[in-house]
């Protein structure tokens, strides 16, 4: 059975993408359209791993990070989270979350197609 992934993003066109890139690595794929979303997936669903936009509406990535913590079942799951922006805060705010990988929009493809022993990657990580 393939690993499943939830996809949280707020662009449309961003959720296809990364949607396509992990359902032809293999992976069973759901989506939400921004972290309150997510959180109501979260809640109901289980997930081997997640995709996290940091930059959304009504909830932004740091803070859904957070409140998936709080989730006993996804208390340990892991958190790729992706962002558009290049800023140095915005990436050391990432890193003090604790994510394994702090991934620009830009570079995400590379990154989630991966399949070495780099444990940063997606793939190893589920």
């Amino acid at each position: 059975m393939p690993k499943k992934i939830l996809v949280i993003d707020d662009d449309p066109k961003m959720l296809v993408l990364e949607k396509t890139i992990l359902v032809q690595g293999g992976f069973a794929v759901e989506t939400a359209s921004d972290g309150v979303e997510g959180l109501e997936k979260l809640q109901v669903g289980r997930y081997d791993g997640i995709v996290l936009d940091v930059m959304m509406p009504r909830m932004d990535g740091y803070e859904t990070a957070k409140q998936i913590k709080k989730l006993e079942e996804h208390k340990t799951t892991p958190i790729v989270m992706v962002t558009a922006s290049i800023e140095r805060s915005a990436m050391t705010q990432g890193i003090a979350f604790r994510r394994r990988r702090f991934h620009e929009q830009a570079v995400y493809r590379q990154e989630i197609s991966r399949s070495d022993s780099d444990d940063y990657s997606l793939g190893p990580i589920l």
